[in-house]
């Protein structure tokens, strides 16, 4: 059961958190991406936890992408109460300008037991690399414990 966290004692998670991923934003005045799930909280006992996707330029001659890493929170089966909360961003810039879509830009998500949440990025094309470590506060509600 989704709701179960007693198999699992010392791991609990929040019950407001839905599911951890990326929101790609693909430019300066173009506004936020749509959000890309990496980590859904199906299982209470998901930390460590990884997720992964791959996304792409939306423009010709495209250079750079901005990812953020996002957390929905909400009660789980009512998308009217789900809301999205921005952990850290970081830019990725270098990308080779070329026609939309060609870009392979791998982000990935490693959640750890000690709620620690890497966010890295590759370009496949130039293997250029970014990476944002966060780091829960004291009983920050925003990461799975």
């Amino acid at each position: 059961r989704t709701d179960d966290v007693e198999s699992c004692p010392r791991i609990k998670r929040p019950v407001g958190v839905a599911a951890l991923g990326v929101e790609v934003q693909t430019g300066s005045g173009t506004g936020g991406g749509k959000f890309q799930p990496l980590i859904e909280a199906k299982d209470p006992c998901h930390p460590p936890a990884r997720g992964s996707g791959i996304f792409t330029t939306t423009r010709d001659g495209q250079t750079e992408v901005v990812i953020k890493a996002m957390c929905r929170v909400g009660s789980q089966g009512d998308a009217a109460s789900h809301k999205m909360l921005c952990l850290g961003s970081f830019e990725m810039a270098g990308i080779a300008p070329n026609p939309m879509g060609v870009a392979q830009i791998e982000v990935h998500f490693h959640l750890s037991y000690a709620r620690v949440l890497v966010v890295s990025a590759i370009d496949h094309a130039d293997e250029v690399r970014r990476s944002l470590t966060i780091r829960p506060e004291s009983d920050s509600p925003l990461l799975p414990t």
